[in-house]
Parts: structure tokens; C-alpha cells; sequence
């Protein structure tokens, strides 16, 4: 089974709100919560498949959370063999929704998986961190 998101632990002295601010408008994500030491963030047009991005920094580390939040509406239609979340570093999805589902949803969640992945790789670029 996936685990149901994907989460890094790093040091990092101070973020610039600023600079990850300007990487979520610069990909399309908007703040949906802002607390002092928090951002979250999540994807504007993904029908069915919702990107989120979890910045936490305490104690001069951050914590970044990354997942898809699968609407209930998409896990209807694929006979609810999605979970309701899934990660965004792990390649492929689980064997009860390739017998379960069409190849063209399998493909649409495995671009989506990518497209997070691509996000991320970004961000963590900028705080000069490995891609995952």
C-alpha cells in the first residue's frame, strides 16, 4: 500500500516566506493556510485530484508534507479503489486499482504524482536540498 504522504524533515535556519510564496504563485498553488511558522499550500485545477504542499518550520527545521487529496466524487468512479490521499514520491499505485480502473484514470493520477514531483523538486532546489 502507498503511504499516504510524503514527508521531508531538513535543517534550515530561517525561511523565506517570500521566496516559497513566489514558487507557489510561479507554479499555480494558492495559500489556503498561514500561520507564523506554517504555509499550506494547494493546487488551483486538478479535477478529482487536489496537489497540497505543507511547509512547518520549528526549531530550525522544516518539515514539508506533500500529497494528493483524491475527491470522493473520482474515488466514486474508480469504485473507490483510490485511497482518499496518496504521496507523491512513490512511482506507480496499487494493484486493486489496475484491476479496478480504466488505464486513462491510472494515467491521469500517475501525471498528477508527476506534476507534484516536479513542484516539489523545485522548492526543494531552492532550499538546496535533493530531488526526490
Amino acid at each position: 500500500m502507498i503511504a499516504p504522504r510524503t514527508r521531508l524533515q531538513f535543517p534550515l535556519h530561517q525561511v523565506d516566506w517570500a521566496l516559497a510564496d513566489a514558487w507557489a504563485d510561479s507554479i499555480e498553488f494558492v495559500v489556503v493556510e498561514r500561520s507564523g511558522n506554517k504555509r499550506m499550500y494547494k493546487k488551483k485545477v486538478l479535477p478529482g485530484r487536489h496537489i497540497y504542499v505543507e511547509l512547518d518550520h520549528v526549531v530550525g527545521q522544516l518539515l514539508l508534507q506533500a500529497w494528493i487529496r483524491i475527491a470522493w466524487w473520482y474515488r466514486v468512479a474508480t469504485l473507490f479503489s483510490l485511497p482518499e490521499e496518496l504521496n507523491i514520491d512513490q512511482e506507480g499505485l496499487p494493484k486493486l486499482f489496475l484491476i479496478w480502473a480504466d488505464r486513462l484514470n491510472n494515467s491521469r493520477v500517475q501525471q498528477t504524482q508527476l506534476r507534484a514531483r516536479a513542484g516539489v523538486n523545485r522548492l526543494l532546489a531552492m532550499f538546496s536540498q535533493p530531488a526526490i
